[in-house]
């Protein structure tokens, strides 16, 4: 099978290989995914060629330096190639900055992470679909094992937009810490072709209809750089062909622009911005002068540096979260690695390049802390989720899954509860006609509980999961999911409810996400857990609101 190891094209492009049957790619994948996982194998699913500069060929290069017997596997375009499935279902490590393909599926031993390098101002995933998407974009979301973001604002938008329940972790950008490192324009000029000492308005819009004629005239002693964005990428006709975005933002004087992803990291430069109202919302007030014809346009480059226009890219900049990070790269790179983010220390200078291979001497990348494991990934082949009903022989093992330190942490009961008074609780619960303990079977093996009390028409639940086991496996978060389905369908099935409702603690988000994704209405309120005060969830989920 010929290799797309550092390839610079998909297979598929350079040969002509038409794309696969979306049943024979997914059949190739589960066959490759028998296979075991390639502890020194990472894939990128990218939006952008591996020849185009982008943060994830920032990372790419960087875990070259730091992991030299690494091999890497771009892949951009067709997925349903046989190598580019391959690599997918092999990789020990995966990381994307777009859609993973809708085969993808998690598996024991590996780890996806995706990157969402630009600042949303327009809607993206829950917030753009409509209902017959919505099981997709929460599938994306649930493949994932984590998220990284390049500032607050994108967190926020994304926690809503894809509800995630893996931890979303706020990172900055590689090339914007490249973008502003040096902020002196001079030198990103130099690197252009362009004269230090000119005036540089960088006019970047979808399809400008600007009369350029017109605005150059206006704007005598100014050199005007053409952008058009499509497809995610900005092009310049006028400049080298390797120039990027962040080439021709860092020698910009002045910002012309309908493009949201470019606005967020020029607001760090603090050089004056207009705006294009085509693609850019409606900011109140806005970073800069807003401009409709050619006319508007050349007056409000000449004002757009005015102090008003300044404080207004001030508070743009700290509402969304801005920051220059430096040590972006590492921290992505911690993140896909699981390992610890680097701590800054300005008191000791960044160690030279060579020092930073000369620690990867054992050139492998970190171990997992799970088992490998290889299974058909045919959703068919397992038996159907199910909830039983709980026997006495199954009390020892609901105290040990209940005692477990993950549990408790999260429970309005954190002490480790005694078999005297778990016994007692088991006898109150089987002899009360309301309550009801069932046992949560995945995969034909008992990996859950979930206990329902039902008053009338309202029902109240909880649960909880075999933690050790599913960590082991690296399973916990598919069975919670399924999980929660599981239970949710049964409580609406089984009783003539309404309502059923829960709780958990406000910090617990991966518990909100899935019940929100679930259809419920968030509650917030105060009780008392081990003698202090603290910040709870309730969920209500209802015949009207109920999305499973």
């Amino acid at each position: 099978m010929p290799s797309l190891l550092d390839d610079p094209s998909p297979r598929a492009a350079r040969s002509g290989t038409p794309p696969a049957h979306p049943g024979a790619a997914r059949l190739r994948y589960a066959l490759a995914r028998r296979l075991p996982v390639d502890a020194k194998l990472i894939a990128y699913v990218a939006q952008a060629p591996s020849d185009t500069p982008s943060d994830l060929a920032a990372v790419r290069a960087r875990l070259r330096q730091t992991h030299p017997a690494a091999r890497h596997v771009w892949l951009h375009g067709d997925a349903t190639d046989p190598a580019a499935l391959h690599a997918l279902a092999r990789a020990r490590h995966v990381l994307c900055d777009t859609d993973l393909p809708a085969h993808y599926r998690r598996r024991a031993g590996s780890r996806a992470v995706r990157f969402f390098p630009h600042t949303p101002f327009t809607p993206i995933g829950l917030d753009r679909t409509d209902e017959a998407d919505r099981d997709e974009v929460l599938r994306q979301a649930d493949a994932l094992d984590a998220l990284v973001v390049a500032d607050t604002h994108t967190a926020a938008t994304v926690e809503r937009a894809y509800q995630p329940t893996s931890p979303i972790h706020t990172t900055g950008t590689p090339t914007t810490a490249a973008l502003t490192t040096p902020r002196d324009p001079r030198a990103a000029k130099r690197r252009l072709g362009l004269a230090p000492d000119v005036t540089v308005v960088t006019h970047l819009t979808g399809e400008p209809a600007t009369d350029l004629d017109t605005l150059t005239a206006a704007l005598r002693d100014v050199t005007i750089l053409i952008g058009h964005h499509a497809d995610g990428l900005a092009r310049f006709p006028a400049l080298p062909p390797a120039a990027t975005l962040d080439d021709a933002l860092a020698a910009t004087d002045v910002l012309v622009t309908d493009h949201a992803s470019a606005l967020a990291p020029f607001l760090l430069l603090d050089r004056p911005i207009v705006l294009r109202p085509d693609d850019v919302p409606r900011f109140d007030p806005p970073p800069g002068p807003v401009a409709t014809t050619t006319a508007e346009l050349a007056a409000a480059i000449r004002v757009a540096a005015d102090a008003e226009h300044r404080q207004a890219r001030y508070g743009l900049r700290d509402r969304l979260g801005v920051t220059d990070s430096p040590d972006a790269t590492d921290h992505i790179i911690a993140v896909l690695l699981a390992t610890e983010p680097p701590r800054p220390s300005p008191e000791s200078p960044a160690p030279a390049e060579s020092a930073v291979v000369e620690r990867s001497k054992e050139n492998v990348l970190p171990p997992v802390s799970y088992p490998e494991r290889t299974y058909d990934v045919l959703a068919s082949s397992d038996p159907e989720p199910r909830l039983r009903s709980a026997v006495d022989a199954d009390a020892p093992t609901v105290l040990t899954w209940r005692n477990h330190p993950k549990v408790r942490a999260a429970s309005f009961t954190t002490a480790v509860i005694s078999d005297a008074d778990h016994k007692a609780w088991w006898g109150r619960t089987a002899a009360d006609p309301q309550r009801h303990l069932y046992l949560f079977t995945w995969r034909g093996n008992d990996v859950g509980v979930v206990h329902f009390d039902v008053n009338g028409d309202i029902a109240t639940w909880s649960h909880y999961l075999d933690v050790d086991t599913l960590d082991r496996d690296n399973e916990l978060l598919p069975a919670w999911l399924e999980l929660g389905r599981t239970a949710v369908r049964h409580a609406f099935d089984t009783w003539p409810i309404r309502r059923l409702d829960g709780e958990t603690m406000a910090w617990n988000t991966p518990v909100i996400a899935m019940n929100r994704r679930f259809g419920a209405d968030v509650t917030h309120y105060t009780t008392t857990v081990d003698g202090r005060d603290v910040d709870v969830c309730g969920l209500s989920i209802t015949t009207t609101n109920r999305r499973v």
